[in-house]
């Protein structure tokens, strides 16, 4: 597991060569962050979470998004609990929601549509329902010198070549070195992206959205 200290100390050892000037080691933080930050809204596998929230009976807004939410994963992004069935939602855009939308009728909802900073469903919630919310996270900027984050541990090589090539042009303009780490990124990436295939698909063909398939 790489921590910033650990991930920082080996990029400014690689950069350097017994005689680092530049960058300095605040900018060697702040380029990691700004690497991760760079890969948030990629699919990782390690990147996934599901979050457990609940309706308001006659609200219309989910509320207690959590706050690492960066964004939905669709397809089947929401699912409504009803007693022991599960149902995904079928999402629609703001213009839809808005065409659709009465005011007054409460029911199990079935649509939902994201604006103005919040899922919104249609119909209006009668009761209290659990909500899975599947989404992909945001990281808080590392700071201390023993913080990590799941980049930093399911990802280190991966942020450690991105990070080289983007200083060795940004602070040493050395483009041969950096085109070096470019190829290790690529590398690095289609190994992340292979793991995360093979984790989630399941061998056979089927259509993505299982609100279609009759369950």
């Amino acid at each position: 597991m790489a921590t910033l200290s650990g991930l920082r100390t080996l990029i400014a050892g690689k950069l350097s060569n017994g005689n680092l000037i530049d960058p300095t080691s605040a900018q060697i933080t702040a380029q990691i962050n700004s690497t991760i930050e760079y890969y948030e809204s990629d699919s990782f596998w390690f990147s996934e979470d599901i979050a457990t929230l609940a309706t308001v009976a006659s609200t219309v807004a989910l509320g207690s998004i959590p706050a690492n939410f960066r964004e939905e994963i669709q397809p089947n992004g929401l699912t409504i609990v009803d007693g022991t069935v599960h149902y995904p939602l079928k999402k629609v855009t703001p213009l839809q929601y808005e065409s659709m939308f009465l005011d007054g009728p409460t029911g199990r909802p079935e649509y939902y549509t994201y604006r103005d900073g919040q899922f919104q469903f249609w119909y209006t919630p009668d009761r209290v329902y659990t909500v899975y919310l599947f989404y992909r996270k945001t990281y808080a900027d590392l700071s201390a010198d023993a913080d990590y984050n799941d980049f930093t541990v399911y990802a280190a090589r991966l942020i450690e070549y991105k990070t080289m090539a983007d200083l060795l042009r940004d602070y040493r303009t050395d483009n041969e070195r950096a085109m070096m780490y470019d190829a290790r990124v690529v590398e690095e990436y289609n190994k992340i992206k292979k793991q995360t295939y093979n984790r989630i698909t399941t061998g056979e063909l089927t259509t993505e959205n299982i609100i279609s398939k009759n369950h």
